[in-house]
């Protein structure tokens, strides 16, 4: 309905405010490791300049980096399982196999994340509670997204955090073409984005979630709030 290109839906796949951030100049730490300062939510981290082994406890970091030809070496079990259906718009070379799970967002094996050797670690602020022993395996930085429709607030620290904002630029690029691209009598018509529930009712989701704000941004009529319809 959309007319997204199958190429924004990595983008989008990270069901996801924007905090003072950015990057100092490059640095070198003391192994001689080229590093560069994040400041997130959480702190000022040092961190690599061009991470490459970059672990996280979010299906929508792991996302927004496979979106941009970084594969996540760690992450929660249903990471693989959640990325299958987009992989066709990543990178042929990511294997989604190669990723070591690590337990749940919730109850993460710290233990399988560290032997995963991660050069930095990308987590949203809901598993904060783990910064200070994911900061003692590597370096950590914490995204801060309020709410599912921050997506884009969501995928812009990500990306800056792991160093990949030139390869964002072609999805972003591409995201705002799709947008003007949507015709003008579409504006004020009403849309619904339904849900599956595990225990068979369905969700319309509002404009505070991923499919929501997009089609709101785009000029359809989104329901401000999300319903539950029985089963």
């Amino acid at each position: 309905m959309l007319g997204f290109r199958p190429a924004l839906i990595a983008l989008l796949a990270g069901a996801l405010a924007l905090p003072a951030c950015g990057t100092a100049a490059d640095s070198l730490a003391d192994g001689g490791e080229q590093t560069r300062s994040v400041t997130h939510v959480l702190g000022t981290t040092e961190v690599p300049a061009e991470p490459e082994r970059v672990a996280t406890l979010s299906e929508g970091v792991a996302g927004h980096l496979a979106s941009t030809g970084l594969l996540v070496i760690a992450a929660p079990d249903d990471v693989p399982e959640w990325l299958t259906p987009y992989q066709q718009t990543f990178a042929p070379d990511l294997d989604l196999d190669s990723i070591t799970l690590i337990g749940t967002s919730e109850e993460p094996n710290l233990e399988a994340l560290a032997q995963a050797r991660p050069d930095m670690i990308i987590i949203e602020d809901f598993s904060e509670e783990f910064y200070p022993e994911l900061s003692r395996i590597a370096p950590t930085v914490v995204v801060e997204r309020p709410s599912n429709a921050a997506w884009q607030e969501a995928f812009a620290q990500t990306v800056e955090f792991a160093g990949r904002e030139q390869e964002a630029e072609p999805l972003l690029a591409g995201y705002a073409e799709a947008l003007a691209a949507v015709p003008a009598t579409a504006a004020g018509v009403e849309v619904a984005c339904v849900r599956a529930n595990d225990d068979g009712s369905f969700r319309l989701d509002g404009q505070g979630a991923v499919c929501g704000s997009v089609a709101a941004e785009a000029g359809y009529a989104v329901p401000a709030a999300p319903a539950q319809i029985a089963p």
